[in-house]
């Protein structure tokens, strides 16, 4: 019986379907924390703009099964596999399934101190040495963990657009407050 752990690194889209499902995080973290724990598969989930990084790794039988599963799933679609091998042991003892949304700003997320071409996430054009970069890094710090955001595409991108634009946002509600407190203050006059 072989015993080297063979892992898979996939790039994927959200599929435009799942842009409103606020439950998508959710759901995605417990399917995979359920499977994976009765079939001893490990790994993460990346998720920013839109697009999805995931790394699995188990025996080698199994991992190709997941994986074809995994590429029928209709939440996602543009399916690039960025590396695939095997390993004389697991790189991610503890993580059934970690889901890291990178669209929000957490301590957590910023204790991972994370290189720049991550927070870029161009991963469709991310090389092999980039992608096992990333592979170390995480498994480097693989015992810091954090629960998923919750939330849909759509409010991750909300929030995100508030987050960065709420000094502008309080000026212009600001003058729009004062534009109406002017109005009413020309209309009592009359």
């Amino acid at each position: 019986m072989n015993h080297q752990i063979q892992y898979y690194v996939y790039a994927s889209k959200i599929n435009l379907t799942q842009i409103f499902d606020h439950n998508l995080f959710t759901d995605i973290r417990e399917q995979a924390q359920s499977n994976n724990q009765h079939h001893h598969i490990t790994g993460f989930l990346l998720f920013k703009d839109g697009k999805f990084l995931q790394y699995i790794e188990g025996q080698k039988a199994v991992c190709e099964q997941l994986f074809n599963t995994i590429k029928q799933d209709r939440r996602h679609k543009e399916i690039v596999v960025l590396d695939q091998g095997q390993l004389e042991k697991r790189y991610y003892q503890q993580w059934l399934m970690n889901c890291y949304n990178m669209d929000e700003k957490t301590q957590t997320l910023e204790l991972l101190n994370l290189p720049d071409m991550v927070y870029d996430f161009d991963i469709y054009h991310w090389s092999q040495a980039h992608v096992h970069e990333v592979m170390s890094l995480m498994a480097k710090n693989h015992l810091l963990g954090m629960t998923p955001q919750t939330g849909s595409f759509f409010s991750v991108v909300y929030r995100r657009f508030m987050r960065q634009n709420k000094k502008y946002l309080i000026i212009q509600l600001l003058i729009l407050g004062m534009f109406f407190i002017s109005l009413l203050f020309l209309k009592s006059n009359y």
